[in-house]
């Protein structure tokens, strides 16, 4: 709360929001902390002056939604393939896809590398 007090919002509060739903999404309440401070740091450095590295430093509710959205569907892909003892004709109906979407979604999360694992 400290952190999110001395905080300058700058009147914003889309920037507030967008804050406290990258904490939720995220679940890092050490890594919005950390942010903060090191805002305040920057704005301290550069006298408010906004920086290429501060706009990097912030990834965008888009590409959280993304990720975030990346980890579930390959959690779910793995999962059943793990439950049908990585048979990927049974995955791809179970998850009622293509069998050729499937095994791109597997190349594309890299987890035919943890198949790898297990069977070696």
């Amino acid at each position: 709360m400290k952190n999110f007090f001395q905080h300058h919002w700058l009147g914003n509060v889309r920037e507030l929001e967008n804050v406290i739903q990258r904490l939720i999404v995220l679940g890092n309440e050490k890594m919005i902390i950390d942010e903060l401070s090191q805002n305040k740091k920057k704005k301290n450095d550069t006298n408010g002056k906004k920086t290429d590295s501060t706009k990097k430093a912030r990834p965008s509710l888009k590409e959280i939604h993304r990720g975030a959205m990346t980890k579930a569907e390959a959690d779910v892909i793995l999962k059943t393939l793990e439950r049908v003892n990585w048979n990927r004709k049974k995955a791809a109906e179970l998850l009622n896809i293509s069998y050729k979407a499937l095994l791109y979604k597997i190349k594309e999360y890299g987890l035919n590398k943890k198949f790898d694992l297990i069977t070696s």
